[in-house]
């Protein structure tokens, strides 16, 4: 009778194994052909925007089979997502706060629906596959825009000749490769061949000539190797792995950038950056911190409407970093239930030793430090990822 239990208890392991849901499918696809949210494929629609709405539709037949559940962490962003919505009300431009709080709100409220469903622990290994392969073909997209579509300025994106994607922004959508193989070399796996897979995405971040993402993609490594050490794992190891990698980085650094076209290769000089101020970054932030200084009580906890970071800067431009477009757009206090959200879905990734997602998350995090990313596709995705974690957990323990 025992070996006949344990022999149906395996059978029914592999079935669980090569089995995964439709809407799982559907959005491991999503997930991987996001990049492709970097151009406009169609002009009367956004194809993307409609494609995201299929794993929800797919999904809509598992709920007579399993109680649908939000976690604490769902709770938080809906709230999150409410003081977005309420910023409307008493924007300085309600159209202006309207347009964006509607581009938030299906971002979070695809989020939102799909991380109440119980997910397989085979299926959700399978969605972070899915997330890998999509920086590789970011990087396929990048190699074939370079070729077929030359930037006058010489810096790669994603592009089909007509449309193109802020280089800047291009290169979130590599950080999970990053850190995946960052992690890979940590664990003694074909260490030649990572740390050649990794100088390759360094290469193609140096390409885009964007220091934010380069800041983002280094960062992303360190934190793999942060966390490495935190939790104990070799640590006199780790130590030695760090010192190569930054060794190396460091001596390869000048070689790739004399590659570069002079254009770009300017971008990565000390004199460039002491000139330009960030591209004008440093004069914006200021634009909007005086701003909320002058501000009445009410527009410091409140904000003036979401999105309306234009109207306090010289040129009426986004303020480039998401901390102070929520600071001014949501106030105080919506921002900090943005970042006690951020916060609460880095430490489930610490919990649950979900490094690679942890690293990835952070890598985002630190984009935001120089762009405006509250409608930035890759971080609602690792959002996403993160909130079904925490169900993976609810189905092994049998809890609908």
């Amino acid at each position: 009778m025992k070996n006949y239990m344990t022999e149906s208890a395996s059978v029914n392991s592999e079935v669980s194994e090569n089995r995964k849901h439709l809407y799982i499918w559907a959005l491991a696809f999503y997930l991987l052909i996001v990049p492709l949210d970097a151009i406009k494929l169609f002009e009367s629609f956004s194809f993307m925007r409609i494609l995201v709405l299929l794993p929800v539709v797919l999904a809509l037949p598992q709920v007579k089979y399993q109680g649908l559940k939000m976690s604490r962490n769902g709770g938080l962003l809906l709230l999150y997502l409410g003081c977005i919505l309420f910023s409307v009300l008493y924007s300085l431009d309600s159209s202006i706060s309207r347009e964006r709080a509607i581009t938030i709100a299906l971002n979070a409220g695809v989020v939102l629906v799909l991380s109440m469903f119980r997910i397989e622990l085979c299926e959700y290994d399978f969605l972070k596959r899915a997330y890998l392969l999509s920086s590789w073909f970011a990087a396929l997209l990048m190699i074939i825009s370079s070729v077929t579509n030359v930037s006058t300025t010489g810096r790669i994106s994603i592009s089909n000749g007509t449309s193109a994607q802020d280089a800047n922004y291009v290169c979130g959508y590599l950080l999970y490769a990053a850190a995946y193989y960052s992690n890979e070399i940590l664990n003694q796996k074909g260490k030649i061949k990572n740390v050649a897979i990794l100088a390759f995405f360094s290469v193609l971040i140096f390409m885009t000539g964007s220091r934010g993402g380069l800041l983002a993609f280094l960062f992303t490594v360190i934190v793999v190797f942060l966390i490495a050490v935190a939790k104990r794992r070799n640590r006199i190891r780790t130590t030695i792995t760090i010192a190569f990698i930054v060794g190396l980085f460091i001596l390869i650094s000048p070689y790739i950038i004399q590659m570069l076209p002079q254009t770009v290769a300017d971008r990565f000089s000390l004199s460039a950056v002491l000139t330009d101020r960030g591209t004008g970054r440093t004069v914006l932030w200021a634009n909007i911190m005086d701003a909320f200084r002058s501000s009445s009580f009410f527009r410091k906890s409140f904000g003036y409407g979401i999105g309306m970071s234009t109207a306090f800067t010289w040129n009426h431009l986004m303020a480039h970093n998401l901390w102070l477009e929520y600071l001014i757009g949501i106030g105080f206090v919506g921002t900090l239930i943005a970042l006690c959200f951020y916060i609460r879905l880095a430490a489930v990734c610490w919990k649950r030793n979900e490094n690679i997602v942890l690293a990835t998350l952070m890598g985002y995090m630190m984009m935001s430090m120089s762009l405006s990313t509250m409608a930035y596709k890759p971080i609602w995705n690792i959002t996403l990822l993160i909130l079904l974690l925490e169900r993976v957990n609810d189905y092994e323990q049998g809890v609908a």
